[in-house]
């Protein structure tokens, strides 16, 4: 299993998940990880995304004795944003057995009423540059789908664990946990400004993908993969302090007010006003629901922030 950003939260846990299910993953990056945050027993390749397709056609990737056998390879793509950067990938998969799963975010397509579901077949067009990329790589996956070759795009909601600052409404903030714990005010967004949230643990998620991989049928063109629990963003606080009352240091604000305290988080006050929530009953159908709940996350995610390991 090629893992392309594969040393970052996510492909951290696909390697644990997928040596357990007793596949091979081999994860790309640009960079060396840090010590001791991939799991023993997965290899580690730097190189750019650019170099991949003619690693895969030549075979290098393989160890000495899988190259006189067809075995499949799984790609996974945790950093494509648009149809350009995943088709040389498609394509030098094109000419062996295996599958290919792309992470998208374009969860979000515009203004949805509080607790709105979209139906995918009647979802709103994209907005912005970004989105329309995400779209344009979805539908060139799907594409290659219908000319038969094993492709799916997964559209994550936001994705937490070891390793990663939990989401707040001025951005991701590694020091939440410690902030929580210390005297000063924490600024945060009043009750029914934004969206729920849907949290998805990234175990849950690397189970997901795994199940794709290995899994006898083949994988559908496109799948939502929210978290198991819908959360307003004052349960999502609880969640976090683990109940503790903050007394008189919490201060409300509305969207505007902080997006004036932080300028560059104007795109997440943005993209939590209108977030829509998504329906993962394909997922549950298939078996492949998560089943992770944040509450059961959240000390091993809080001794992490507070422990400055990388």
């Amino acid at each position: 299993m090629l893992v392309v950003g594969g040393t970052g939260l996510i492909g951290r846990a696909l390697a644990a998940a997928a040596l357990a299910a007793g596949l091979r993953p081999l994860l790309v990056a640009r960079h060396d990880p840090p010590a001791g945050v991939v799991a023993p027993g997965a290899r580690c390749l730097r190189a750019d995304r650019r170099e991949l397709p003619a690693l895969i056609d030549s075979g290098a990737l393989l160890h000495e004795h899988e190259r006189d056998h067809e075995r499949a390879l799984g790609v996974v793509d945790v950093l494509a944003e648009g149809a350009d950067e995943a088709a040389p990938l498609l394509a030098a998969l094109s000419t062996r057995r295996g599958r290919f799963v792309a992470i998208g975010s374009a969860a979000v397509f515009g203004q949805a009423a509080r607790g709105l579901r979209h139906a995918e077949s009647a979802a709103p067009q994209p907005g912005t540059d970004a989105m329309r990329r995400k779209v344009a790589l979805e539908q060139l996956v799907a594409e290659e789908h219908r000319r038969a070759q094993a492709a799916c795009v997964l559209r994550i909601a936001y994705p937490y664990g070891p390793g990663h600052g939990p989401l707040t409404p001025l951005g991701r903030a590694r020091d939440l946990f410690e902030r929580l714990q210390g005297d000063g005010p924490i600024d945060w967004v009043a009750p029914g400004v934004f969206a729920p949230l849907q949290p998805l643990a990234v175990a849950d998620l690397a189970r997901v993908i795994v199940a794709l991989l290995t899994r006898q049928a083949p994988p559908p063109p496109l799948l939502h993969v929210a978290g198991p629990e819908t959360l307003d963003w004052d349960a999502y606080l609880q969640r976090l302090t683990q109940g503790r009352a903050l007394g008189g240091r919490l201060r409300l604000h509305d969207g505007d007010a902080l997006a004036a305290m932080q300028p560059q988080a104007r795109w997440i006050v943005e993209y939590l006003r209108h977030a829509p929530l998504l329906d993962d009953g394909a997922l549950q159908g298939l078996g492949l629901a998560c089943r992770t709940p944040l509450a059961q996350a959240v000390p091993a995610w809080a001794e992490w922030c507070l422990s400055g390991r990388p």
